[in-house]
């Protein structure tokens, strides 16, 4: 039997240093006034800020707003602690024979900073980077989900 954990604010605990990294970062980029329209949108991904910032008047390039996001990256999954009881839940489901996957909207580059850290890190059977997979929906479409059953 499967189980397929998301990555941030799941199995790292990263919703505050999002906060304190992105907000700088997007109105470095955007201006203040379209910074805040999409800004500390949890979920949103990359392609949802790009969206959300055009939709608001901005010119920037998914190109710009991708580079800026991976300025900040590694300060966040880096630092971001593993999520309480992780550990330990990873422990007991690869003890019980559960399969491990893990759907995230994050990059792959991000996301193996993370998977590393954890002592189970050999235990996943799938992972999906939805950002990598753009025949795939974002969540909460089922797409990802989907994908790494069939993994």
């Amino acid at each position: 039997m499967p189980v397929i954990f998301d990555m941030d604010g799941v199995i790292i605990d990263s919703e505050s240093l999002w906060g304190r990294f992105e907000a700088p970062m997007l109105e470095r980029l955007l201006g203040k006034d379209i910074a805040q329209q999409v800004t500390g949108i949890p979920g949103l991904g990359i392609g949802g800020v790009y969206e959300r910032a055009k939709a608001a008047g901005s010119n920037i390039s998914k190109v710009e707003l991708v580079a800026g996001f991976e300025s900040i990256f590694p300060n966040i999954y880096t630092n971001a602690p593993i999520s309480d009881g992780v550990e330990r839940l990873g422990a007991t489901l690869i003890g019980r024979g559960y399969r491990l996957g893990l759907v995230t909207q994050t990059p792959r580059k991000w996301i193996d900073p993370v998977v590393s850290r954890l002592s189970f890190n050999r235990s996943f059977d799938a992972i999906i980077s939805l950002h990598e997979h753009p025949e795939l929906r974002l969540k909460p479409a089922p797409d990802g989900y989907i994908e790494a059953l069939k993994q």
